[in-house]
This record gives structure tokens, sequence and C-alpha cells, in this order.
């Protein structure tokens, strides 16, 4: 895509990489949401902005002109930064993994530092509508527990109300059915939230209980075994809130399936991430190289990986 020429001078070329984001589930279909995930190194984003005549964009122009709009809007210029704005690598859409809050924070922040602006990335990126766990992962990285207070204005980044840092001896698998199934976004994702019940209070106690009493505690003894049984019952608890508009805790039959048919080769820590169709595996490196063979009829991998533990990386070249 090619912009408008502005007459606000480009100074930097700016490189951005980025994790992937799991969400394991929100604690309410209303807002304030709430919910916990943790980011993942692959598949990664990355972004490259650079000097340039006027303002360009290799691909994925509809996301990414918004945000150049927004970002002279504060610079107080005519037309689109003069910039060039290069998408290397991101993750499928719509597979569950973040890809769209990491691609928009990447691009928003490589730009603003290109320009020599000052406004937090967030600001101009347009995501967090419910989830801020993305938000907060692609800063700090890690497990995200965002809890916002009831009385939080809904147009607000919640803040983190627990972070802690992944075991390094925990590895990471990615699954998709290999068989089709149905995908989750845009207008058709509003109406499905408009449509649900807000969660119960025993739901939300239940939820909140599990991640104070029996994940964060496994997290800070890596205690796999424990955290993979608890992040499983988590997770299908929080899908059980999306009963109404699919069929059960998860998007589809060939998810459930997938996931059953992981536990039952004694893996735990299994489920769907966000919207799905992806499912997580969270095991040891040599129980993930037998799983890959046992389910390569059934899905593909989207990727073998470990936790992020730390912020996205910046360059400037």
């Amino acid at each position: 895509c090619v912009g408008q020429h502005s007459i606000f001078p480009a100074m930097k070329t700016v490189r951005i990489r980025t994790g992937a984001r799991l969400h394991f589930g929100l604690l309410d279909v209303r807002p304030p949401f709430g919910g916990i995930g943790a980011m993942i190194e692959l598949p990664a984003t990355e972004i490259l902005v650079t000097p340039s005549s006027h303002f360009q964009c290799n691909v994925m122009a509809h996301r990414i002109e918004p945000i150049a709009a927004r970002l002279a809007q504060h610079l107080q210029i005519e037309g689109l930064p003069a910039i060039r704005v290069e998408i290397c690598h991101r993750p499928p859409s719509h597979h569950g993994l973040g890809s769209g809050t990491q691609l928009a924070l990447a691009a928003a922040e490589a730009m603003i530092q290109a320009t020599n602006s000052s406004i937090e990335p967030s600001s101009i990126a347009g995501r967090g509508q419910r989830s801020c766990v993305g938000i907060h992962g692609y800063k700090q990285g890690g497990w995200i527990d965002e809890r916002a207070d009831v009385t939080a204005e809904s147009s607000s980044i919640h803040s983190i109300r627990h972070r802690e840092s992944m075991p390094d001896s925990w590895h990471v698998l990615v699954l998709v059915p290999n068989e089709s199934v149905p995908i989750v976004s845009g207008e058709a994702e509003d109406k499905q939230f408009e449509n649900l019940p807000p969660a119960s209070a025993d739901q939300r106690q239940r939820l909140e209980s599990i991640i104070d009493k029996e994940i964060v505690p496994a997290i800070q003894s890596t205690n796999l075994d424990q955290f993979g049984n608890a992040l499983h019952r988590y997770n299908r608890l929080s899908g059980s809130l999306f009963a109404s508009v699919q069929p059960g805790d998860y998007q589809s039959t060939a998810v459930a399936e997938l996931i059953d048919f992981i536990r039952s080769l004694g893996i735990a820590g299994v489920g769907q991430s966000s919207w799905g169709p992806g499912v997580f595996v969270v095991a040891n490196s040599s129980d993930l190289e037998s799983l890959t063979k046992d389910t390569s009829g059934r899905a593909r991998v989207l990727a073998q990986t470990v936790f992020k533990n730390c912020g996205r990386s910046l360059t400037l070249e």
C-alpha cells in the first residue's frame, strides 16, 4: 500500500520482535472480563520500520494504516508518517495466538520509535477490548493474571494482578486439528459475546480459586503435574461460559476430541487457547517429542516452543 506523503521525517530504522500469546480463559464474558494467559517464544511477530519518502507497508494494510493514522494525528501532521512498515514474520490469524494484538503493538511501537515520538503504543494500537493479557505480555512476558476491578471502565487497560516467570524446563506445543473447524472473529465474535449470559458468582469464585490456590503455587514450585491438571480444569470451566454458543466447553468437537485424546496419553496440561482452534500442550520436552508422532494423524503443529519470560526485543539499526 502507498499512503500520502508526510512533512514529518522518519529518523530511525527500528526492528521489533515479539512472541505469541496463549490465553487460558476469561473469568467472565462481561466487562471487565479478566483472565489468565502466558507468552510463548514462537510463532514470532517481527516488524521492520525504515525511513521512506512516503508511507508504505508490504502486507496487512487494513491493520497497519489505521495505526499510522492515529500516530499522525498525535504528531499533528498531514497524511501519514514517511516510513515503510514491513511485516517480516507473523503467526496465522484467528488461531488463539493473539496475533492481532502482537502485530498492532509491535507496529505501533516501531512507528513511534522511528518518528521519535513518545506516545504509549497501546494508545494507538487499538487493542485490549476484552483481554489485556497480550498487551501486558508484550511488555513483560511471562504468565499474566489480569483481574480488573469490577468498577473499572471497560475502555481502560486493566492492570496486572499477578505475574510469574514460567519454568525454563516447561515446553509448549501448539496444535490445530486436521479436521476443518469454525473460525470465530470480528462481527461474529461480537455477536457471540452479546448472546452470552454472564458468569455466575459461583463460576467466577471457582475460577479464581483455581488460579490462586493451584495454578500460581504450581508455577512457583515448578510442579508441572499440578499446574497441568489445574490449568486444564480452569480452561475447561472457562470454556463452559461459552457453551450456549458452541458445542460444549470448546469451540468444536474436533478440538474437544483432540484435547481428550492428548489427555488419554497421560499429559495433563492441555486446553484451547482463546477462541481456538489452537490447542496448547504444556509438558516436558521428551513428552512433546513423542506426542507429535502420536497426534500426526489428528493435528498439525503450529509451534513447538518455550515460554517467553521477557518482553519484546527492540533494535535500532
